[in-house]
């Protein structure tokens, strides 16, 4: 902490920043003052009003200590700094310290001895009430370090019991996220689950179907086995007539057979009678050959006649006889003459004409 005033030349430097009691403990190892005593303070204040107290006993101290003033002191100058510093700068360190047996004696000592500046004499009746005081803030200090070890085993049993709870939460956690992938892992197989009924409903639909298409074709089925039982019966009413028919297709086939080898007679028989017709015809056409042979020779003839019968006529007109000869040939083609004569005036006519 810095105080209002320096420390004079020849005086230490300032405190160290580290609490150490022997800062304030002379040749004997003993506690020199109270740091609180020396600044007129009190403890229970905190923060800012603490720090505030301490500044203006500070400056009030040094104002009547310093040693530049007259009858000034440097030792308590450095008391008073490094009891403010105590107070101020190691204010938890000192209060641990001072809860401790060692530092409880020191400062009920110190509290007696203070510096003779800073501590008006007593007479002996103060002096009792100051250690009667003294015995009593001691038997606090007791009773202070008593609640203070009963609260450290209060700390040391919460602080047990706060490890077995952090320990009973982190089994709690590792649970929890046990049972998180848990339920993740039931949430995937509800989903597939969910994902499988949906196909099981699509196979109950198309198996639906299928057995809807089934029975549909089911009954096709059975109408088509009524129709075949009906085909059957008709069939087998057929193969009755068949059979029937058959018999008398059998003898039928017998009456042919009887009427074939009939007719296989009669066929003998009418090819006798086709080869003599044959012969006959043979020596029909010879005998028409003969008579075609005999007709040529008469159309030849008939020919002649024509041709002769055109120069005749020539020859009639170049006479002028035409006239006659039409007339002589109107009378034959009228049938005076025979059929041969009648053609050939016809023709003779045609030409005349």
């Amino acid at each position: 902490m810095s105080t209002a005033y320096s420390a004079p030349h020849d005086e230490a430097g300032p405190a160290d920043p580290d609490f150490s009691p022997d800062t304030l403990c002379g040749a004997d190892g003993r506690l020199l003052c109270v740091p609180e005593q020396i600044l007129g303070v009190c403890l229970e204040e905190d923060g800012p009003e603490l720090q505030l107290s301490v500044r203006r006993a500070t400056r009030r101290l040094q104002l009547r200590h310093h040693p530049d003033r007259p009858h000034g002191s440097a030792f308590l100058s450095r008391l008073i700094n490094i009891s403010a510093a105590w107070l101020t700068d190691h204010r938890g360190a000192y209060l641990a310290w001072a809860a401790t047996e060692t530092g409880a004696a020191q400062l009920a000592r110190a509290t007696l001895a203070g510096p003779a500046p800073l501590r008006s004499p007593l007479t002996p009746a103060e002096e009792r009430r100051v250690l009667a005081e003294l015995d009593a803030s001691a038997a606090r200090q007791v009773e202070v370090l008593t609640e203070r070890d009963r609260l450290r085993e209060d700390l040391r049993r919460v602080r047990i019991e706060l490890a077995s709870s952090l320990a009973h939460q982190e089994r709690l956690r590792s649970e929890r996220e046990e049972l998180r992938r848990e339920r993740e892992l039931t949430l995937t197989e509800l989903d597939a689950s969910a994902s499988r009924q949906a196909e099981l409903l699509l196979e109950r639909d198309q198996l639906r179907q299928d057995l809807k298409r089934a029975q549909t074709e089911l009954a096709a089925g059975a109408a088509r086995q009524d129709h075949l039982l009906e085909e059957r019966r008709q069939l087998e009413q057929g193969c009755e007539q068949a059979c029937s028919e058959l018999e008398a297709g059998v003898a039928r086939e017998e009456q042919l057979r009887q009427q074939l080898e009939q007719l296989q007679q009669t066929a003998i028989f009418a090819q006798e009678e086709a080869a003599r017709g044959r012969r006959r015809l043979a020596s029909a056409e010879a005998h028409l050959h003969r008579e075609r042979r005999a007709m040529g020779a008469v159309a030849g003839a008939a020919q002649a006649a024509e041709l002769a019968a055109a120069r005749a006529v020539e020859r009639l007109r170049s006479r002028r006889l035409t006239p006659l000869l039409s007339a002589h040939l109107r009378q034959t083609a009228a049938g005076v003459t025979g059929c041969r004569a009648r053609r050939t005036a016809r023709r003779l006519l045609e030409r005349l004409c």
